[in-house]
This record gives structure tokens, C-alpha cells and sequence, in this order.
């Protein structure tokens, strides 16, 4: 939902096309090969309801399902996004000799998608990851500023 947000703060006159795959969820813990079928179906519907553009907004997906959205993409003919190149954009213009922490779920954590594309940017940075697989629900079912005991 925040990117989402994003996109219509951005392009206010724009419809969206939101689909949340809440039948498959969570996506952390599932295959990549699940993962890429899940999303190159879902970006096939999307581009079905003649959307004129993609935008992949979970991490796993991103990291596992991106090429599958990416090629429906391509032979529609309309540009497609995921949620990580931004990240890794933005960090690599701010940091250097740094080292910093990712936390994920399983699924994204595994995938490396994040240090691999940051060490690609920025090679002498130090990273360390770790799953947090109860974050994404914690999030979603609204514990933002909670004590959780």
C-alpha cells in the first residue's frame, strides 16, 4: 500500500490497478518457482485490464518474479518497475565504506537480491542480512509503533 500511496501522490490523475495477492501470502516462504509463476500470471492480468504499466511492490516478488513480470512486460509493450533497483539506487548515492544491515523475509533475504546488487554498486560496502519473518504480518495486521510481548 505505500507504493501505492507513492504512485498517486505522484500521478494523482491516473487510475490504479491494485492486486494484492493475499491468496498466495506470505510470499517469503515460498519456492521461486512458485513465485515466478504467481507473478507472471498476476502481471498478465494486469496487463489484461490494459494497464500501462507495472509496478512488482513486494520484495520476494521482486527478487524471484521479477523476470517473469519483466518479459510479459516487454511483449506488451508497456514499462514494468519492482521495488528493489529504487532501494539499492538511493543507498548506493549515500553510502560508501559502509556497512549496513538488510532485514527481509526468508525469501528475499535468501535471494541476496540486495547485497548483490549493492556490492554491483558499491563493492567495498559491508552488508550483513537477516530474515524477519514476522515483520511483513506484524506490519500488515497494523503493529507499526507496538510493544509486541
Amino acid at each position: 500500500m505505500t507504493v501505492t500511496h507513492a504512485v498517486r501522490e505522484l500521478m494523482a490523475n491516473e487510475s490504479i490497478v491494485y492486486f494484492g495477492d493475499t491468496a498466495h501470502l506470505p510470499y517469503g516462504d515460498k519456492s521461486k518457482e512458485l513465485i515466478k509463476q504467481y507473478t507472471g500470471r498476476i502481471a498478465q492480468f494486469l496487463i489484461d485490464k490494459d494497464c500501462k504499466a507495472v509496478i512488482v511492490a513486494c520484495n520476494t516478488a521482486s527478487a524471484y518474479g521479477f523476470g517473469a513480470v519483466e518479459s510479459a512486460c516487454d511483449k506488451a509493450g508497456i514499462p514494468c518497475f519492482n521495488v528493489v533497483d529504487p532501494v539499492v539506487e538511493h543507498l548506493a548515492k549515500y553510502l560508501s565504506n559502509s556497512r549496513i544491515g538488510v532485514i527481509g523475509t526468508k525469501g528475499t533475504i535468501k535471494s541476496r537480491v540486495y547485497l548483490s546488487r549493492l556490492k554491483k554498486l558499491v563493492p567495498e560496502i559491508q552488508a550483513v542480512s537477516a530474515s524477519t519473518p514476522l515483520l511483513a504480518p506484524m506490519i500488515e495486521e497494523g503493529f507499526i509503533n507496538e510493544a509486541i510481548s
